[in-house]
């Protein structure tokens, strides 16, 4: 397969103990030649962040079942391929781009402090519910 759906299965660790919400990966060497070196991570990216990788969650978990049931490997990919696009209009509603998606996700598995930025903050709204 050329795409890949389940490239980057870190939200989990960082959404405090949802299953894993991939990073979108239609083709990651082009992705991370476009995604920013550095940037700065904003208090309001953090929360569309949480919000797109909580999304993603849920249809990563809606999907499943179907990829797992499809009888032919073209029907798997065509499955992949809808869900991608359900996943770039979550990370869209979310406020985000999909390559600032990326790159935030990117950062949080390279940068600790990231990711405990991004913990720390989905435990915050987790306890004000």
């Amino acid at each position: 397969m050329t795409q890949k759906i389940f490239a980057a299965a870190l939200a989990a660790a960082l959404t405090a103990g949802t299953a894993a919400a991939p990073a979108l990966a239609q083709d990651a060497a082009g992705m991370q030649e476009q995604a920013p070196q550095t940037f700065e991570l904003t208090d309001e990216q953090v929360l569309a962040f949480i919000e797109a990788a909580q999304g993603i969650n849920a249809l990563v978990q809606e999907i499943q079942p179907q990829i797992q049931a499809a009888e032919t490997p073209e029907a798997q990919q065509q499955i992949q391929q809808d869900a991608q696009a359900q996943m770039a209009g979550i990370v869209e509603e979310a406020g985000l781009t999909v390559v600032e998606y990326n790159s935030i996700a990117n950062a949080a598995r390279n940068d600790e402090s990231v990711a405990a930025r991004i913990r720390e903050t989905a435990q915050a709204q987790q306890s004000a519910q």
